[in-house]
């Protein structure tokens, strides 16, 4: 009896200490269709985790995330959370070969990397199951004990530096750049964020100071948030958690966020002539938005990104695609982009045609704009955004385990764990004002008009970047009057039938395990194949045209390729979520 109370004792004890180390469990709202399992819970240190549990995941992953980026930068060390990154890998307390971490994920069948973005730094990984918990060890090691090895930081300053050499020549970059030259000059975002020789002291004892000053400010676990993907059990997960992080140091920073404006109003109504390397001339609209990312349910950029990538007939879209105007075209709204505050964009990619009758694009899309303002906010098009939403997440498939962690890892601290995946498709919340506040912030008196292309004229160089800029006012009056205007018109509103989707989610075919031929006439063949336990309403369609004459000469492999890019852009239809933002956030 005596020696059953002792055990009892003993694993009473165990669990308590476990328990104390984290507070309670909650758990990730996910599809009906996602068989893993999610728990979320917070570390005694204040580091939020996520773990994810598959038992069919072959390999693991992981992502920690630092609630700090670029603009945080002091001025006399830009790039410094970037340098930092790089440093961080160069040997801890525990292992202090440097590298020693990425060449153990390496030599185990993983990948590593990280990225510093504006407001964050993210460190992620992923590797063969059964060494998880040892690249675990080395991540909060690098992250808990870094050396900061002096002899070290020449070299990652020249790593530092082939990156920016690398960015300046992008086009993303010149655009960035060019757009933070042409902004609010007090917002943090002129800073270089990415770093080199130049905003890095070159004095290596200095530098070193100024790295171990931003670590010690900013790297508090009460700023990190920690994801982990793996077979392991959802217990087995929590405990990993707990074993390598609960002892990084927590000094209760408050988190430092960005409250200035990206753009002034003498910013604003301009023609900005972009003279970059791009293959194809580009025009981007761009239209400053009012940070309303807290209003997820409510999706009024998700509504109007519909109706402007709308390809109905006599939409915005299907005009200047039918016209020959433009190659393609999309538009993308993002609240935060800049860190107090976003944009939304509308970007096309030109035809030679449309490189002519520029202004013809800009007039339509203004009049497509003040159709939809004038139309009135419609309950009917929420209705339908909801409905897409509702079938995509009921339809969801959770991606590999890598992906699934960075792609929490963007968002991680723009919503509520709770929410990371139905963020993104919960349209439940009808706020027409919502929307009528978004179309109000797009005008021409607050547009940013971008020229894109490497015949600009220019008048200011970049300084960071291979390209430079000249800035008109925008004036409707110098346009030509002989425009080609369109009829413009709004798709008409679809109703999404959801009633039978509960039928729908879990059925068994029972009919096709295996690919069946169900056709076979004149050298076509078809095959039909379904899933064993066939989940949600979506299906592939492949064709595979085989033939030998392209082969038979260069002449005939051109026309093939013609056909084939012909015969894409008149079957391709924009997603509503698509993004073609080309403006530059993460560092990596």
């Amino acid at each position: 009896m005596k020696k059953y109370l002792f055990h009892l004792i003993l694993i009473f004890t165990f669990t308590f200490a476990f328990e104390r180390d984290v507070f309670a469990d909650d758990s990730v709202n996910k599809s009906p269709s996602d068989q893993r399992t999610y728990n979320i819970f917070t570390l005694k240190n204040g580091i939020e985790v996520i773990t994810v549990s598959d038992p069919d995941l072959v390999t693991s992953a992981a992502t920690l995330s630092v609630g700090v980026g670029q603009l945080q930068d002091p001025d006399n060390a830009q790039g410094i959370a970037h340098f930092l990154e790089h440093m961080l890998f160069m040997g801890s307390k525990k292992y202090p070969k440097p590298n020693e971490y990425m060449q153990f994920i390496q030599e185990n069948g993983g990948n590593t990397n990280a990225f510093t973005a504006l407001e964050q730094t993210t460190y992620l990984f992923s590797i063969n199951s059964s060494q998880f918990p040892a690249a675990l060890d080395r991540l909060s090691s690098s992250v808990k004990d870094p050396l900061f090895d002096p002899t070290m930081v020449g070299k990652e300053i020249n790593a530092v530096n082939s990156e920016w050499l690398l960015s300046r020549q992008s086009d993303a970059f010149i655009q960035q750049r060019t757009a933070a030259n042409t902004g609010n000059p007090d917002h943090p975002r002129l800073k270089l964020g990415v770093g080199n020789k130049d905003t890095l002291s070159t004095d290596e004892s200095e530098l070193l100071e100024y790295l171990k000053n931003f670590y010690e400010e900013f790297y508090s676990a009460n700023l990190m948030k920690l994801v982990l993907v793996g077979k392991q059990s959802p217990n087995e997960l929590k405990k990993l958690a707990t074993k390598y992080f609960s002892k990084i140091k927590n000094n209760n920073v408050e988190r430092p966020i960005t409250l200035v404006n990206s753009y002034r109003l003498e910013d604003l109504g301009k023609n900005i002539y972009i003279k970059s390397k791009v293959k194809a001339p580009q025009l981007v609209m761009e239209f400053p938005v009012d940070n309303n990312s807290s209003m997820w349910r409510s999706k009024p950029n998700e509504y109007i990104e519909m109706l402007l990538n709308s390809q109905e007939p006599n939409s915005l879209m299907s005009f200047l695609n039918e016209e020959g105007l433009i190659e393609s075209g999309s538009a993308s709204i993002d609240p935060i982009l800049w860190g107090a505050d976003g944009s939304a964009f509308i970007s096309y990619t030109l035809t030679d045609k449309g490189l002519d009758n520029k202004d013809t694009i800009i007039e339509n899309t203004f009049r497509y704009i003040d159709l939809i303002k004038d139309s009135g906010i419609k309950k009917e098009f929420f209705d339908e955004l909801a409905g897409i939403n509702q079938i995509q997440f009921e339809d969801y498939t959770a991606p590999e385990a890598l992906s699934l962690a960075v792609q929490f890892a963007f968002s991680i601290y723009d919503v509520p764990l709770k929410h990371i995946i139905d963020y993104s498709y919960i349209t439940s919340d009808y706020d027409s004002s919502a929307i009528e506040n978004v179309l109000s912030k797009m005008t021409p008196q607050t547009a940013r008009i971008y020229h894109i292309s490497p015949d600009e004229e220019i008048l200011v160089d970049l300084k960071y970047a291979d390209g430079g800029y000249r800035v008109t006012d925008l004036n409707f009056n110098d346009y030509n009057s002989n425009l080609l205007f369109a009829d413009l018109s709004l798709p008409e509103p679809q109703v999404i039938n959801l009633d039978d989707s509960e039928e729908l989610l879990f059925t068994s075919s029972g009919q096709y395990d295996t690919p069946k031929k169900v056709y076979d006439q004149k050298g076509v063949q078809a095959f039909l194949s379904h899933t064993q336990n066939f989940m949600g309403r979506e299906g592939v369609l492949v064709i595979n045209l085989k033939s030998s004459i392209p082969s038979k000469s260069a002449e005939n492999l051109t026309y093939a390729f013609i056909s084939n890019a012909v015969f894409r852009k008149k079957t391709s239809i924009d997603s509503s979520k698509s993004s073609s933002t080309k403006w530059c956030k993460y560092i990596c």
